[in-house]
């Protein structure tokens, strides 16, 4: 019975593990768009303001 729950141990583990994994790819995923976000923001603020520029 003892080696049975190691198995299912030793299986909860590896599925906890392969979240964990997951949770931290996803993580980068959402930090990485979100600088990119920021990146487009200003850069969608430098074309106005270059636009009103040229505009006047």
């Amino acid at each position: 019975m003892s080696n049975h729950q190691s198995v299912e141990l030793s299986d909860t583990q590896k599925e906890l593990e392969a979240l964990r994994e997951r949770l931290r790819q996803n993580s980068q995923v959402m930090q990485s768009s979100s600088k990119k976000v920021d990146a487009n923001a200003m850069m969608a603020g430098v074309i106005k303001t270059v636009a009103t520029f040229e505009k006047d």
